[in-house]
């Protein structure tokens, strides 16, 4: 009995994993809004292809979300273009909620690369961190972000802020462009929750490594016999 449950052993392991693999990924909700429109929302997933339009501006680009536990949260929009047909200001607000690890004392990093292809102006980058765990869509942020600590901001390059985040918590972009006359702006923008952060292991990793550790064991005996035969 013992010699066919420890010959099986591996394979209830592998299997036992491959069930926990799955149950850890977690999606992120994600909304895209432009000055303040209808956004562009999707749940259960963890990317969206925007094309949003207000007054005199275009926005389209693609935009992704992480949740996964074993992997740092993070969020970019890495194909960005918004044009403008005359002089104005465009807000383009992206935000990510349901994230539930990693959690704890930890810092946002950002990084902005932007350019105007035609027309000039200005762009700024806010990323903020929110323990309300709030799907944002236009502004004023309401609610307020709570644990502001984690609010970073830069105009083109990389910034990083402190914050604490709980579970579960929310990120949220905001890219402000200036246009001064018609024009055309390619940006790329990326987030991440993860430097520095203290994770806790969550009960489903404790299981993971227990059944690794049981398979430790089982292969042991399967050795310690196949030497004793």
């Amino acid at each position: 009995m013992l010699r066919r449950f420890t010959s099986r052993l591996p394979a209830i392991v592998m299997a036992c994993l491959l069930i926990l693999g799955l149950s850890e990924r977690a999606h992120a909700d994600l909304s895209v809004s432009l000055n303040n429109g209808a956004p562009a929302t999707v749940a259960g997933n963890d990317t969206l292809s925007f094309n949003l339009t207000s007054t005199i501006f275009n926005s389209t680009g693609t935009a992704f979300g992480e949740t996964h536990l074993a992997s740092p949260a993070h969020m970019d929009m890495s194909t960005l273009t918004i044009s403008s047909t005359g002089a104005g200001v465009a807000t383009l607000i992206f935000s990510m909620n349901n994230i539930h690890s990693p959690t704890g004392p930890g810092t946002i990093s950002e990084t902005l690369t932007s350019h105007f292809v035609t027309g000039a102006g200005s762009v700024s980058y806010t990323t903020f961190g929110s323990n309300s765990n709030t799907l944002y869509s236009s502004l004023p942020l309401t609610p307020a972000p709570t644990g502001n600590s984690g609010t970073v901001t830069t105009l083109n390059g990389s910034s990083s802020g402190l914050f604490t985040a709980t579970n579960p918590y929310s990120l949220t972009e905001v890219l402000t462009i200036t246009f001064t006359s018609a024009g055309s702006v390619q940006a790329s923008l990326s987030s991440d929750s993860s430097a520095n952060f203290t994770a806790v292991p969550e009960p489903s990793s404790m299981a993971i490594a227990g059944l690794g550790a049981l398979g430790m064991i089982g292969f042991g005996l399967r050795r310690r016999k196949a030497l004793g035969a």
